[in-house]
């Protein structure tokens, strides 16, 4: 695959763009910066860029537009949207996607997040793939950070909540396939997760996880319950590897066509 990735990043805060600059440039990428969506248009119409990261508001300017725009200049290249998400994103990301963005990120995001990022950039300009995209719903961050180790092995692409909440803020702005949700947490519980999951994003798969609650609710039980409300896969804690892996990819094919997504790799 491709070593460095030239990055286009329309952004008009200098103060973000120094921040996202140096992350993308640590990840391998080489980026150039354009404050305004006419800059950015310019670039494009003399340079290539293998991905171009747009975010969708530039000062009272709504940068939607300009993405068709640079899919039908560069349609080569990979777009991602970036939004700040001090609010509700979902129209303008809807229409984000529709002009051609693949990728969402939420600001502030982390450099883990730019890497994943170039990463499938890389995998779509190479394989016209990408990676698996799971969410681990469990308010345990020791088995969170079990089952990302595992998936990411796999050659996933991870994320993370401790909480519905979280994953219900996470869902409405990233591409994700499955959701991999504890049953029982704090708070708003996994059955009413998957519930939220299978009202809001029918595509996506929800594998449900539980060691049950000790002696009041048994886990075949409590998977039963998750089954009937719309859970693709249920795995009885512990598990291995293996086991996600396999319950993962079932319950992502399930629900949406994994066409143009890696097969996830092998324990």
């Amino acid at each position: 695959m491709r070593e460095q990735l030239r990055v286009l990043l329309v952004e008009d805060s200098p103060t973000q763009a120094n921040v996202i600059s140096k992350m993308i440039e640590r990840q391998g990428g080489k980026p150039t910066l354009a404050k305004t969506g006419d800059q950015a248009l310019k670039f494009v119409q003399s340079e290539y860029f293998d991905l171009m990261l747009v975010d969708l508001t530039l000062g009272k300017e709504n940068s939607v537009q300009y993405i068709s725009y640079f899919r039908e200049a560069r349609p080569e290249a990979v777009v991602a949207a970036m939004t700040a998400g001090d609010w509700d994103p979902t129209e303008e990301l809807h229409y984000a996607r529709t002009a051609g963005a693949q990728f969402a990120l939420k600001k502030p995001f982390s450099e883990q997040e730019v890497a994943d990022l170039l990463t499938d950039t890389r995998m779509m300009l190479e394989t016209q793939t990408r990676r698996m995209h799971v969410l681990v719903v469990d308010d345990s961050r020791t088995q969170r950070k079990m089952v990302a180790r595992d998936l990411r092995d796999a050659e996933c692409r991870v994320s993370t909540a401790e909480s519905v909440s979280e994953a219900v803020e996470r869902l409405g702005y990233s591409d994700v396939d499955t959701v991999v949700m504890d049953i029982f947490m704090p708070g708003t519980d996994g059955i009413q997760g998957i519930q939220i999951v299978r009202d809001v994003w029918p595509k996506v798969g929800v594998v449900a996880i539980s060691a049950g609650l000790g002696q009041e609710i048994k886990f075949d039980a409590a998977l039963s319950e998750a089954e009937k409300i719309g859970a693709d896969k249920c795995l009885p804690k512990p598990f291995n590897a293996s086991q996600i892996r396999n319950a993962v990819r079932s319950a992502a094919g399930v629900r949406a066509n994994l066409k143009g997504i890696a097969p996830l790799k092998a324990a």
